[in-house]
């Protein structure tokens, strides 16, 4: 029981900590592509176009998961039919920000359109509990990223537009390969006749609550923009790529422990069960800290991949790991 719960949390903990600290990764090489400036740019899109793929799916991502649980004809219909939405509410929009003159704000909006694809697409498969298609997604999107951006750095292309322009295009791509497999394989759930109206009625007063959640959580970026400048977005955006790593954590216990925690509610209500899996969280937790820290600390002594080290990064990383850490509870 316990063996399949940590495989779960391995699994979701990997892929989820690459698609949300996907920056981590590559991190090195965008702080030798772009300056503190625009790497503050491309943190505050990726944190804008994640309530974007919200707002642009209309929350279809709740839906899938409240109907679909195992039924892959329900789980289906949702994903294509709120990719069809997405489309339809995408296409006046995009005409619309043709016009806008924030720059950083239009390719928030464009990235939005991938992400929410790309959101559908990864609730479809948790309601599934198709883990290995989730994890080859993720994947397949991170290798694929990684690959475009060792090119610009290998190409000394530094223009923070055409970096995220190719990303939409791979988000967008990867989309529609694995939506075509889905329909294709599995064309004969497409019959099925669901409600949608019924779904609509439950997602979109949701939004509220994704809206809000964010706002909790990721639109710090934003408020430092306005407040500050951009090349505190920046410093701000290294330290919190760095603590990343224990997101990844959080990420894996959360997608993976409720679905055990039902199915074990008796053994979750006992102190020393409990108690046991605090202090396993504690350690792991001080660990991932240490590691990030040691190689910052290793980064500025030989390798200088960064461009910043001063007082302020210690100081935020810090901060943003002990939130991270109490955000596990």
């Amino acid at each position: 029981m316990e063996k399949q719960l940590f495989r779960e949390v391995a699994l979701y903990g990997i892929a989820t900590g690459l698609n949300r600290g996907i920056v981590l990764l590559f991190l090195p090489f965008l702080t030798q592509i772009l300056t503190l400036g625009d790497l503050g740019l491309y943190s505050l899109i990726q944190a804008v176009s994640i309530i974007l793929a919200f707002i642009l799916s209309l929350n279809g991502a709740a839906g899938i998961m409240r109907e679909g649980v195992n039924n892959n004809a329900v789980a289906l219909n949702l994903l294509v039919r709120f990719t069809i939405i997405t489309f339809i509410l995408c296409l006046p929009l995009s005409i619309l920000f043709y016009f806008v003159d924030v720059e950083w704000l239009k390719f928030a909006f464009y990235q939005g359109i991938g992400e929410s694809l790309l959101l559908l697409l990864l609730t479809y498969y948790r309601s599934l509990e198709k883990v290995g298609f989730y994890f080859s997604l993720v994947i397949f999107k991170v290798f694929t990223l990684f690959f475009f951006i060792q090119f610009c750095f290998i190409h000394h292309y530094s223009d923070l537009i055409f970096l995220l322009k190719g990303q939409v295009y791979i988000y967008i791509l990867i989309s529609f390969i694995y939506l075509l497999y889905e329909i294709i394989s599995n064309r004969v759930y497409l019959k099925t006749n669901i409600p949608l109206k019924d779904v609509l009625l439950f997602t979109i007063p949701l939004l509220l609550h994704s809206i809000s959640q964010w706002t909790i959580s990721s639109s710090d970026r934003v408020i430092l923009k306005f407040i500050v400048d951009k090349e505190s977005v920046g410093v701000y955006s290294i330290a919190y790529t760095i603590a990343m790593m224990l997101m990844l954590l959080n990420s894996g216990i959360a997608l993976a422990l409720p679905q055990h925690l039902i199915k074990n509610y008796k053994l979750w209500t006992e102190p020393t069960f409990l108690r046991r899996n605090i202090i396993i969280y504690s350690i792991a937790a001080i660990i991932v800290f240490s590691i990030g820290l040691i190689v910052t600390i290793l980064d500025e002594k030989y390798f200088h991949t960064l461009g910043y080290y001063k007082l302020d990064l210690f100081l935020a990383y810090t901060i943003i790991c002990i939130g991270i850490y109490l955000l596990g509870f």
